[in-house]
């Protein structure tokens, strides 16, 4: 729906492009809501009451992390809006969405191992977990090769088609390409402690990761512009993920980064 009112030039304005958009979001999910409701077996009555203390055990830890994840990803752009001019903080903007791609194949994969993890983990089967998490970093290390190999050699190409004058942002979809490309190679870390019981690890992990993407920013803003701001957050989110990795292979017992490792 959105990509349709795009293409027949009905988004004219931000404000038009955004209520599409939430349009699009309502109707997806309602549509998504009627489907899963009528499907055999799916009722209201008769659901087990689940322990609010266990429930809570959990979701605490994972907070921290959704909010020390926002802070990773935005901190690069807000701290940004007090050093540098709205059209340097628009291109730097534009160039991490695009080198968000590199991860989109990390998106989908997690989507599809991250009930597995927690199942395989609750039967005790570790090296069945194991087998599934190189699995999964083996192909999305080949599906994002291709992608990051582009982003590399054609920066230039990819910001143009914002506009001619975001081609100056090449080198910062270089730069935030590098981060994102090491948060796949890394693999379905945050998963794995997450679904596995390890919640506090993970926040621990965050809590390390966040307060280092303000303070980079904070620091190599002003020295170097937009630049520094794109720096700023490869680093902080290719740290995320390697302690990340640390703490599955200490928790788990495996190393997610040996993808050269045979797996039955």
């Amino acid at each position: 729906m959105l990509a349709t009112a795009l293409l027949l030039g009905l988004t004219t304005t931000a404000q038009t492009t955004a209520a599409f958009y939430s349009l699009a979001c309502l109707i997806t999910m309602l549509i998504s809501l009627t489907w899963w409701l009528r499907k055999p077996g799916i009722h209201w009555g008769g659901v087990e009451q689940f322990p609010s203390a266990t429930l809570w055990q959990s979701c605490l830890p994972l907070w921290w992390v959704a909010v020390m994840g926002l802070g990773v990803q935005w901190a690069g752009q807000l701290v940004p809006a007090a050093y540098v001019p709205p059209e340097d903080l628009a291109i730097l903007a534009v160039a991490q969405r695009t080198a968000m791609l590199t991860s989109f194949v990390l998106m989908a994969v997690n989507l599809v191992v991250a009930p597995k993890f927690a199942a395989l983990y609750k039967q005790g089967k570790n090296e069945q977990l194991e087998n599934i998490a190189l699995k999964a970093t083996k192909l999305m290390v080949f599906f994002a090769l291709p992608i990051v190999g582009f982003i590399k050699i054609f920066p230039e190409r990819l910001m143009w088609l914002f506009g001619e004058q975001y081609k100056s942002g090449a080198n910062l979809l270089r730069i935030l390409a590098l981060g994102q490309f090491v948060n796949v190679m890394t693999g379905s870390v945050g998963y794995l402690l997450s679904m596995s019981g390890h919640e506090r690890a993970l926040r621990n992990v965050v809590f390390v990761s966040g307060p280092m993407a303000i303070i980079l920013a904070l620091v190599l803003t002003p020295l170097y512009g937009v630049t520094g701001a794109a720096v700023a957050t490869a680093i902080s989110l290719a740290s995320q993920n390697l302690l990340a990795v640390g703490m599955v292979k200490r928790r788990l017992g495996f190393n997610t980064l040996a993808v050269w490792r045979r797996t039955g």
